[in-house]
């Protein structure tokens, strides 16, 4: 197979946060937030949701070495 690599799963990166408001902590618990990288135009962004407060961000990435 020409030009095809396979991909490995990925390990999930597991944070501890420590200044979160106690209020969002009782409220909402437990929150995944998914990341992932969308080009429209060839422009690069970081696109990220999470799933139990339905909030969406979008961030121009300006280096994608980093």
């Amino acid at each position: 197979m020409k030009g095809k690599t396979t991909m490995h799963p990925m390990e999930h990166v597991n944070l501890t946060w420590t200044k979160v408001l106690r209020v969002l902590l009782e409220k909402y618990g437990d929150v995944t937030l998914a990341i992932d990288i969308m080009a429209i135009k060839k422009i690069p962004f970081m696109i990220s949701t999470s799933q139990n407060i339905h909030f969406g961000t979008a961030k121009l990435i300006c280096n994608k070495t980093k």
